[in-house]
């Protein structure tokens, strides 16, 4: 929405220097419609919604042992969102926005994490943060320690912040709505303009024992429990900003003028791919398999795309049981053989793939313009281990990459004294940027021809290391809204 506010709505609030007053109201809203599997809330036409406006829910778990995952928090409980008017114009989706929340939460200072988000939205709020020299066993390691880890024996975790056990222990948790829909701009929606109301519907994912809501704090999949919404508790807080009389006035008068308001801002088309795995490689060798899809996305500008591997299928619990800590939203990554090529416009769009993890990491870099928050081992899988030939191939060893037998998600301190050798790359996501600008820019992305976008991706699997990949491409491209005379009219750029 930004070209909104940098052309017309500047023009209107900065007038002759003078300041204007904004007023907030806001309101606490029940959803017209819901069940175990979805949500409907319909907002009031006024104003204009703020990027801040936020859901609020209480969860608990069903046993003692379920806890949220390490990067999924709360956000694991919402799968799909939309944003659309009653008549069923739809103004912005995001499919699986719980596993593209989960991979933008790399990107979120450690501080943010331990002192806001740990209550906030849910995300390592049953994890220690260690950051000292020794492991588990208090011996001095080289390297020293970083990431989470989650023993009985720390008592440096507030019980405040864990997911409670049953009913009677319930956490609140909210996610704001610019976190449903990252792209959408400064605010949102000068619903004053609109004679359709504006309807914000939820899709929730499957409660079951899975890892997609809930991991088990002991590392015995047998034990995950249920990550339970109670739905008496979900509201949605709308916060509506309201200008000077005569500011909502002039918004209206171009509204209303033959251009109309024109709001620039981006959406996602989720592609999911399976990549099914060769037979298993004798000891010692490898098989690398080149997939080559076909994801469309023809005349339309493209911002960036992100990728993550998940693997084993949806309905099943994470393959290599060892993803404890993070559940379905972290896989391993490839010791060898991983290549990308993306063809656009019938050209490769890199001169030679990208095939290392320095190459994936600073294109992942360029898509959100700052580094991960993660250590570099738990994006790479460099510093990591799955067996001896995995470590042979990278060229590692325990001494020096902090390995030990009681590895958990990031770090070298025990995860309930349960070896998790097979975390190796546990953050493995990557993305390209095709955009100039980070900002909702007109016509910033790369512009795609009649020929459809095609994904050039090779993996290697090694002895142990075999197993079939779900694979989610976010792919962000541009959308241009235009309000007119009452209506809205959706569009990509």
């Amino acid at each position: 929405m930004s070209n909104l506010y940098d052309v017309q709505m500047n023009q209107l609030l900065q007038g002759k220097g003078e300041s204007q007053n904004i007023t907030i109201q806001s309101d606490v809203l029940d959803p017209a419609t819901i069940t175990d599997n979805y949500a409907i809330f319909k907002l009031r036409n006024a104003g204009i919604i703020d990027k801040n406006s936020r859901l609020v829910f209480n969860l608990y778990a069903s046993n003692a042992t379920t806890q949220l995952t390490l990067m999924g928090g709360a956000y694991s409980v919402i799968q799909n969102a939309y944003l659309r008017t009653h008549s069923g114009v739809q103004i912005a989706s995001t499919e699986d926005v719980n596993y593209l929340m989960s991979m933008r939460n790399n990107f979120t200072e450690q501080c943010v994490r331990e002192k806001r988000n740990i209550v906030v939205n849910g995300t390592a709020n049953n994890y220690f943060y260690n950051n000292d020299v020794f492991d588990g066993g208090h011996n001095t390691r080289k390297n020293g320690v970083i990431g989470y880890s989650s023993e009985p024996d720390f008592t440096n975790i507030d019980d405040r912040f864990k997911l409670g056990h049953g009913e009677a222990n319930q956490n609140e948790f909210s996610i704001k709505l610019s976190e449903l829909f990252p792209e959408m701009g400064l605010m949102t929606l000068p619903t004053f303009l609109l004679n359709d109301s504006i309807e914000l519907v939820l899709e929730f994912s499957d409660r079951a024992t899975t890892g997609n809501r809930g991991v088990a704090s002991d590392a015995n999949n047998a034990h995950i429990g249920e990550v339970v919404l109670n739905k008496d508790s979900m509201k949605f807080v709308s916060d509506h900003l309201f200008f000077d009389y005569e500011i909502m006035n002039k918004i209206r008068a171009i509204s209303q003028t033959s251009q109309g308001i024109p709001i620039f801002y981006g959406d996602f088309n989720t592609i999911k791919n399976t990549l099914v795995a060769p037979a298993e490689p004798a000891a010692g060798g490898q098989d690398i398999v080149r997939y080559r899809r076909n994801i469309g996305m023809s005349d339309n500008r493209l911002r960036y795309m992100l990728f993550h591997n998940q693997m084993g299928s949806i309905g099943s619990h994470p393959a290599h049981e060892a993803h404890k800590i993070c559940g379905k939203f972290s896989s391993q990554a490839p010791v060898v053989g991983e290549e990308l090529q993306i063809i656009i416009n019938n050209q490769n769009y890199f001169s030679q793939p990208i095939k290392d993890a320095s190459q994936f990491y600073t294109q992942l870099k360029d898509v959100y313009g700052v580094d991960m928050y993660v250590p570099q081992a738990a994006y790479s899988c460099d510093g990591q281990s799955h067996d001896a030939q995995s470590r042979a191939q990278t060229n590692n060893t325990s001494a020096v990459n902090d390995i030990d037998t009681k590895v958990a998600g990031w770090s070298n301190k025990g995860f309930m004294a349960t070896s998790q050798l097979a975390l190796a790359g546990s953050n493995h996501i990557f993305g390209v940027n095709f955009s100039y600008s980070k900002s909702n820019t007109p016509n910033a992305g790369l512009k795609i021809g009649q020929n459809p976008v095609e994904i050039d991706y090779s993996y290697g699997y090694t002895h142990g290391r075999t197993h079939t990949l779900l694979q989610r491409i976010f792919v962000c491209l541009e959308r241009v809204a235009v309000i007119k005379n009452g209506e809205i009219e959706c569009n990509y750029a």
